[in-house]
């Protein structure tokens, strides 16, 4: 091998070391996150803020008539589902699904 080479080589494995040490960190991530569904808590790092408002917008447009969001759907309001709203989560080996009750009549 070329000393060239030993320098590619010496790349790929930093770039490879890299990804498994990203990989370790969202798994970790991952798993506190299903830990705190598992407690019934909606986990922030999960759903971010923005996403969360983006979905109750969606959710806001399909409610019967009478019924309506808890708090809303303005951004700054995001963080009270956060600490309200307790979820439940359904899953398969496939898939997951979070149960997220929202509305109040």
């Amino acid at each position: 091998m070329t000393l060239r080479n030993y320098n590619i080589l010496y790349t790929v494995l930093r770039q490879l070391e890299f990804a498994v040490l990203q990989m370790i960190h969202q798994t970790d991530e991952l798993i506190g996150a299903i830990q705190c569904v598992l407690q019934g808590k909606l986990p922030i790092n999960l759903i971010s803020p923005t996403k969360l408002q983006g979905i109750l917008r969606n959710v806001s447009l399909q409610l019967p008539e009478g019924y309506e969001l808890v708090v809303g759907t303005k951004l700054d309001k995001m963080y009270l589902y956060y600490e309200l709203v307790q979820v439940a989560v359904i899953g398969n080996v496939h898939s997951m699904k979070l149960i997220v009750p929202l509305m109040y009549h």
